[in-house]
């Protein structure tokens, strides 16, 4: 309480600002309290607390009577030089986040029963040999090992699992879900990535600050974590996917139908769209280009010929929409120029 004490009264002469959550605030002298620029005072019962709040906050007689009637998420504000008023502060769901010592004792539990790694030894955040019995860890002869001389912590074991369960997730967001600062995050991943867990991929969406760095689970990840290997949706690179299922996920909070490498008449979109318009159903093929290919345009007569009634293609800047659409109009028949688009990956992503 002294520290409290200390911060606002240094606060207040440097004119920083402080915020506290107390349940005990009468422990505290009244004086610090009565010189606080702002003061939120929820529902009280002790007659000794509301008798403090009201000399500290200077309320009125009718005012303090209100402090044990207030209900659940109501409280009175008073700023500095301002007539107290009520206010009112809306339910808010918190979604329990696991702690660290949950997450490394499944990692723990996890790879004691599967037995795909060596133990991790929570206690030391390193390998160990063996069982704390000394038996060794068997493994099968064909799995591929650990690097030698490779310590990781437990925190890498929660970071590469983290990112094997959410591969559509960039670094920063990866960070965010795990309560990780910048620092700790990028810690963590140069050693992920530096013992051959993870491989690093920039996708860029187009446009500025559009990109980002995604994270692959490589096979030795997936052993060390003791999952199998994941194979994402789509086709191409990891880059080209994660692009696929940015378009996908968008379109489908919106309420839209679509598919990743959806097939029609035998031949597939990157994401398929089937739209209700007027008269019907519109059969749209989303074709993602990050790049400039000869091949486009040849693509785009297929999808016609399988049945696709429009083509949307999507380019990473003004530049490549420019040169596609010099080879589009070169190549692709005129009759079917109408049904075609181009557009910039960053206007169908988040």
């Amino acid at each position: 309480m002294d520290y409290i004490q200390t911060s606002f009264r240094i606060g207040a002469e440097y004119r920083e600002c402080f915020i506290t959550t107390n349940q005990t605030i009468s422990d505290m002298e009244i004086e610090v309290v009565a010189d606080t620029f702002a003061k939120v005072i929820m529902a009280q019962e002790s007659g000794e607390d509301i008798e403090y709040i009201r000399r500290a906050v200077r309320l009125g007689k009718e005012e303090a009577d209100y402090l044990n009637k207030q209900g659940v998420g109501s409280g009175i504000l008073k700023i500095s030089g301002k007539s107290p008023v009520i206010c009112f502060f809306p339910l808010a769901r918190i979604e329990r986040q696991r702690t660290d010592e949950e997450v490394f004792r499944e990692a723990e539990r996890f790879l004691q029963a599967f037995k795909v790694v060596p133990r991790v030894n929570l206690l030391h955040r390193k390998y160990s040999s063996g069982s704390p019995e000394g038996a060794q860890t068997r493994r099968e002869p064909s799995e591929r090992k650990i690097q030698p001389g490779a310590r990781p912590n437990r925190l890498v074991w929660a970071y590469v699992m983290t990112v094997y369960e959410n591969p559509y997730l960039n670094t920063t967001e990866v960070n965010r879900k795990m309560n990780l600062t910048p620092y700790t995050g990028a810690r963590v991943k140069k050693e992920a990535v530096d013992l051959g867990f993870l491989t690093e991929h920039r996708v860029n969406f187009g446009g500025p600050g559009r990109s980002g760095i995604y994270l692959e689970v490589t096979k030795l990840g997936c052993d060390f974590i003791g999952m199998g290997r994941r194979e994402l949706p789509g086709k191409g690179g990891f880059p080209h996917k994660v692009i696929q299922y940015k378009v996908y996920s968008r379109l489908k909070r919106l309420g839209e139908s679509v598919q990743i490498e959806q097939y029609l008449g035998g031949k597939s979109a990157d994401v398929g769209w089937t739209k209700l318009v007027t008269g019907g159903m519109e059969r749209i093929a989303i074709e993602v280009e990050p790049s400039v290919h000869s091949h486009i345009p040849d693509e785009i007569r297929k999808d016609f010929d399988a049945g696709w009634n429009r083509v949307i293609i999507l380019c990473q800047n003004r530049d490549a929409m420019d040169r596609i659409n010099f080879q589009v109009n070169q190549h692709v028949p005129a009759a079917l120029l109408d049904g075609v688009d181009l557009d910039l990956i960053a206007n169908y992503v988040d």
